[in-house]
């Protein structure tokens, strides 16, 4: 733990305290700022971060103002590679891209897509929100010194807060468009499936009834499921499957991870599995955050000749928990676009701000992030009515 005072030129009066493992965090004093943030930057979920991962250093910080907090933020540090970005590029360019790793420091979460590296008070103004953000990160870097942080990642904006955080570009951090995120917001007069399904324009209905009717004929059965060391034995091999087939993988979740976050978060998280007598072939986990249902990770058995049927009533499941659990809004990630497009999921374009430690990173670092290609997709009208 230390204690340093920020640079009075850029602000008042405050100071702020870092430590380097959660449970040593003031529990009172985080809370009173994260009870109104996400549930990624809850003490508990952090505390499975740290416990999983032993590649991950994570560092937490409280900026005080008046000896009162004012701001939390939660950093992640690890080596990434340039592969690791593009995990498409195959014989010498992957010899290459795997050569350049880096040292890289992200106010954020590796395993989730949102803002989920700092929250503060509401009334503070965004100028003045990054600002110390940016200034109390900068320390970090200084103060960890052994590690030699070369670059700086926050993560992840949408649209909105990124055009706010345009404050940081005289600080020499550039913005990064990223894969853009489905995002279903249920409309209010739906209370149940069956309401979601009448809102349905008769294709996409009949679409969704269609994937029902070969999951039952298959003899598949879709139910709710407690995650213990067992369960996770039977179900990390399918989340492996679907991150192998990824072409950008920053940062997988290790084994044990499910079965912590699962006792962690209790009724803010839920697992579904999909499967027939002898085996799993398919899960989703899903989590809770405020009135957003987030599609978490998820698990196929791509052998399985129905493996594309088990994963549209997976996505499914997510509308039907999220409804249950009077969510206005299900974040279902990135990837799938079409399928997540055909339920009525919008496009949420997704922001990254990056700063690197030298001139010449920096122009590396914009070279290759726009050699990153992701897909695009045209919103679909799914709804007879909004």
């Amino acid at each position: 733990m230390g204690i340093v005072n920020l640079n009075p030129y850029k602000t008042k009066d405050m100071k702020y305290v870092f430590y380097r493992t959660i449970k040593d965090v003031n529990q009172k004093e985080w809370a009173s700022l994260q009870k109104n943030a996400s549930i990624f930057l809850d003490v508990g979920y952090l505390k499975v971060l740290e416990n999983i991962n032993d590649e991950m250093r994570h560092l937490y910080v409280i900026v005080y103002q008046y000896d009162s907090p004012i701001m939390i933020i939660s950093v992640q540090m690890m080596k990434i590679s340039a592969y690791q970005l593009n995990r498409s590029a195959k014989g010498l360019k992957k010899k290459i891209l795997s050569m350049h790793a880096q040292n890289v420091l992200v106010c954020g979460n590796l395993f989730s897509g949102g803002l989920h590296g700092f929250a503060c008070k509401e009334e503070i103004d965004t100028s003045t929100q990054w600002g110390i953000l940016a200034e109390v990160i900068e320390a970090i870097v200084t103060k960890e010194h052994n590690t030699k942080i070369q670059s700086i990642v926050l993560k992840d904006f949408c649209e909105k807060t990124s055009h706010h955080a345009h404050a940081l570009k005289p600080l020499k951090y550039w913005e990064i468009k990223t894969e853009p995120k489905m995002v279903l917001t249920i409309p209010n007069e739906v209370h149940s499936f069956e309401d979601y399904l009448q809102c349905l324009n008769a294709r996409y209905r009949s679409s969704i009834k269609k994937v029902h009717r070969k999951i039952e004929q298959a003899g598949y059965s879709c139910m709710p499921m407690v995650i213990d060391d067992e369960m996770e034995k039977e179900i990390y091999p399918l989340y492996e499957a679907v991150e192998n087939r990824s072409t950008v993988d920053v940062a997988s979740v290790p084994f044990g991870y499910l079965r912590q976050v699962s006792l962690t978060l209790k009724d803010n998280f839920q697992c579904y599995v999909i499967k027939d007598k002898e085996s799993i072939k398919g899960f989703i986990t899903i989590i809770k955050d405020g009135n957003v249902a987030v599609s978490h990770l998820v698990g196929i058995e791509y052998t399985n000749p129905l493996y594309h049927m088990v994963y549209l009533r997976l996505l499914h499941l997510v509308i039907e928990f999220a409804i249950e659990q009077d969510c206005s809004t299900i974040d279902f990630g990135r990837t799938a676009l079409e399928a997540k497009a055909n339920l009525g999921a919008k496009t949420s374009y997704s922001y990254v701000w990056a700063k690197h430690h030298s001139f010449i990173g920096n122009s590396v670092l914009k070279k290759l992030f726009r050699h990153i290609s992701f897909d695009d997709i045209v919103d679909k009208h799914v709804y007879k009515k909004i």
